[in-house]
């Protein structure tokens, strides 16, 4: 009976330290997205599992909208992602909330996702939008982005900077949308944050000139020294903006941080956190000691991942325009919105604020776990006697280990879900072009600045009444 009721226990534990089927899904939706460049294909392995109510609805959501985003199938993606947007914002309710799961990584419940998934399920949604020309969309979904930056630092006290590609993007489809101040002020603000952008450099002279904001216009030429506006060109009558947009590389993932005692530092705070907590026990100096709670969790795992950064070439895009078989025009992408470096930034920084709690509250739990165990244990081998003490104890003491070992490798183990697909950053440029037919080429450079790739940008098409955008992506 003694032994069934180990197995069985054994087999739960088991059980519960498996991994679910999202990432045995990725691996196979990734092969396909990356080494076939087939991102609908991809996307089709994850959809059935996008209205499935599990703990990885919001992974599935995610990846496969933006895999259908890639796919240029801006409306189906629009469907998912606005389901997961709404999701995520159901589930979080508090920033309270999200900071224990932080610091608890219950991988058993379901995926909230992490502050910058959810902004960039609106970046995307905001980036569809646009490509489908609904520009009221669009600026509702860019204007999401910046809101919910300001309402987490508001509620977390987590500094993030403003996101300049949706603000950048919401003045083209402000300015697409006929709302012309408003795209003026969303450019203004992007110049005092990061001067010296381009693409910004050129809307503000263009608007400022529609504005007939004459000493704005001879600031920011001034300013803008490199950019020069043809008089000729105008906007909504002979030409129109080309906007490129570039999404780059490949967002952090998340990785285990190895043994939680393997780091010195961590190593020290436990050691007084559990003397701390044995002296606030009371009764637990007679049956633990620090040597018994290190010695129980010494293989236990970080609960807390890192991020690593993913290996990509592409650092950077020149858009080259062709008209009549020759070079017309190039432009160059600049970053916008440097994710990964968000990532790894907030998120360390994030973590050194609360290890010591999370430490002392592991302290705690572990302690106040086997001071439980070891009373129970204490109380069977008296009662059992001499025959049948040893076996009552024995018993005790495996749900004892098991106990302690499963709260610190199942309910205290790392959460390694993220979002995959994301790219690191984003990156933008645009031109002036007269109304008419072009074609591009599209060159892509490393961080050296050697060229890696090229890619025919297609046949472009410049009307007068709207903006052309071209999206795209690398990952390698």
């Amino acid at each position: 009976m003694i032994r069934k009721t180990l197995i069985t226990l054994f087999i739960f534990a088991g059980f519960m330290c498996s991994g679910g089927n999202y990432n045995t899904l990725m691996v196979k939706a990734e092969k396909t997205l990356y080494q076939d460049n087939n991102p609908e294909e991809a996307s089709r392995l994850l959809i059935p599992n996008v209205n499935r109510r599990d703990q990885d609805q919001l992974l599935f959501m995610m990846e496969a909208g933006y895999m259908l985003h890639m796919a240029n199938d801006y409306k189906t993606s629009n469907k998912i992602l606005t389901s997961a947007s709404n999701k995520a914002e159901s589930m979080y309710k508090s920033i309270s909330k999200e900071i224990a799961s932080f610091i608890t990584n219950e991988t058993g419940k379901d995926y909230m996702g992490e502050d910058y998934e959810r902004i960039l399920v609106n970046m995307t949604l905001g980036i569809n939008y646009l490509m489908l020309n609904d520009y009221d969309s669009a600026e509702v979904e860019f204007k999401k982005v910046n809101n919910m930056l300001e309402y987490i630092q508001e509620k977390s006290g987590i500094h993030y900077n403003i996101n300049l590609m949706a603000l950048y993007l919401s003045s083209i489809a402000h300015a697409a949308a006929g709302e012309l101040e408003y795209a003026y002020i969303d450019l203004k603000k992007i110049d005092e944050i990061q001067p010296g952008i381009q693409s910004v450099g050129l809307k503000l002279m263009i608007l400022a000139r529609q504005l007939d904001y004459m000493d704005d216009f001879a600031l920011w030429r001034k300013k803008y020294r490199g950019i020069v506006l043809d008089p000729a060109l105008e906007p909504y009558k002979n030409s129109s903006e080309l906007v490129f947009v570039y999404e780059s590389g490949l967002a952090p993932r998340k990785q285990s941080r190895g043994r939680l005692l393997a780091d010195p530092e961590i190593n020290t705070l436990f050691n007084a956190a559990v003397t701390g907590a044995i002296i606030a026990s009371g009764s637990a100096s007679g049956a633990v000691s620090n040597a018994l709670v290190l010695s129980t969790i010494g293989e236990a795992e970080h609960p807390v991942p890192r991020y690593v950064y993913q290996k990509y070439e592409t650092a950077s895009a020149r858009l080259e325009i062709f008209k009549d078989g020759r070079i017309y025009k190039t432009v160059d992408t600049q970053l916008l919105n440097d994710v990964e470096k968000t990532i790894k930034t907030n998120f360390e920084n994030h973590y050194m604020k609360i290890r010591e709690k999370m430490i002392t509250r592991l302290a705690t739990k572990v302690v106040a776990t086997l001071v439980s165990k070891a009373v129970a244990e204490s109380a069977a081998s008296n009662i059992g006697g001499r025959r049948y003490g040893a076996v009552a104890g024995f018993i005790i003491g495996t749900l004892t280990g098991i106990g302690v070992g499963s709260a610190l490798f199942s309910s205290e183990k790392p959460d390694l879900r993220c979002w995959h697909t994301i790219p690191a950053n984003y990156q933008a440029g645009s031109l002036l072009l007269p109304q008419g037919s072009y074609t591009g080429i599209i060159k892509y450079y490393n961080r050296n600045g050697d060229l890696v790739s090229q890619k025919d940008a297609g046949k472009i098409i410049i009307k007068p009444d709207s903006p052309s955008v071209l999206l795209f992506r690398t990952y390698d």
